[in-house]
């Protein structure tokens, strides 16, 4: 995709048919055409046959009285009414904002107030809403009448002023790659004792060709990271497992663990830049300090945490520490001009 300078530790024909020169046909020819099916049942024998469930219940609504002459059978009748009785979906008021509701067999229309939008009118057009399947791809910004999009590095808007893409290629192959490093920035409050402030940058000495086996990680904006990435979405931690001596590469997925929960497994004190992960399954291996946890949003990884060194020694490595990297966006952007 991109050339990156800089590591942060942690990508009809129209089909005619031939007709004869006339412009009428017999009565029995057009019979063998056109044939008009009867009712199921004439008013004389409506009441004595058992029902039809489509005269009954699809060309006109039908009772439960009614569906029930067609089953006969309390278990099917309840599964059949169930769905069909769903059609009458209004009765529950989905439209939200003083929107307007249609029923519809099996389902309903809302009409939304002006300003609303959504199946359920439950958006504001000015608000952002990264649930949304419509919304931005990357960054939003509420506005008085709408909301703004914008992109990560690397990446510009779509003729939809939504979607990100991104400015060049990936690469599509790649082999393990061995980099040396030019410099090495560690963030000058950062304190042994206290883990905080745990982090630092190091600039390569050559450009990294971004492929397959090295996908760009964009950098979030708080906001977005600190109430989207972190606390909505499972995150991947790619890094290391210590094996004896050696380091091994790995790949975890990791949930957002809630900071009371965090503070009485791990027994600290966090800072508003750190947070917690608790690992989706459980392992026997201990991580390595350093290895980061990304975040894939539509179709495009963010970076929102790097681990640090364990706190306990006695750990089940269930529960992770992160640097909480959105919190350090100003000081990335000064140290990589």
């Amino acid at each position: 995709m991109a050339r990156c300078s800089w590591t942060i530790l942690y990508l009809l024909s129209a089909l005619f048919l031939q007709t004869e020169q006339t412009v009428f046909i017999s009565a029995d020819d057009a019979n063998k055409v056109i044939k008009r099916q009867r009712r199921a049942s004439s008013l004389l024998l409506e009441e004595v046959l058992q029902g039809s469930l489509e005269r009954e219940c699809l060309e006109e609504r039908c009772t439960q009285e009614e569906a029930r002459e067609v089953f006969e059978n309390d278990e099917m009748l309840k599964m059949f009414w169930d769905a069909y009785y769903g059609g009458r979906r209004c009765s529950s008021s989905p439209c939200q904002h003083n929107g307007v509701c249609e029923d519809s067999i099996r389902g309903y229309t809302c009409t939304c107030a002006e300003g609303y939008e959504g199946e359920n009118c439950a958006f504001a057009k000015n608000e952002c809403r990264h649930q949304a399947k419509e919304g931005c791809h990357h960054f939003c910004y509420p506005g008085s009448n709408s909301y703004r999009c914008s992109c990560a590095d690397g990446y510009e808007l779509g003729k939809d002023n939504k979607q990100c893409i991104a400015l060049g290629p990936n690469g599509t192959s790649g082999t393990q790659k061995t980099l040396q490093v030019r410099e090495t920035h560690i963030h000058i409050r950062y304190d042994e004792d206290t883990a905080e402030n745990n982090i630092a940058l190091l600039q390569l000495q050559e450009h990294v060709e971004c492929n397959s086996h090295q996908l760009p990680v964009c950098t979030p904006e708080r906001d977005f990271a600190e109430h989207v990435l972190i606390p909505k979405l499972a995150g991947t931690v790619s890094g290391w497992r210590m094996e004896g001596e050696e380091l091994q590469g790995d790949e975890l997925q990791v949930s957002y663990l809630p900071a009371e929960d965090c503070k009485q497994i791990l027994n600290v004190s966090l800072t508003n830049r750190q947070f917690c992960g608790h690992l989706q399954e459980a392992v026997d291996k201990r991580l390595a300090g350093g290895s980061f946890l990304a975040t894939e949003y539509k179709g495009t990884w963010f970076l929102t945490g790097i681990l640090g060194s364990w706190p306990l020694e006695d750990a089940d490595w269930d529960t992770f520490l992160f640097t909480n990297t959105a919190r350090y966006m100003i000081w990335f952007k000064r140290k990589m001009k």
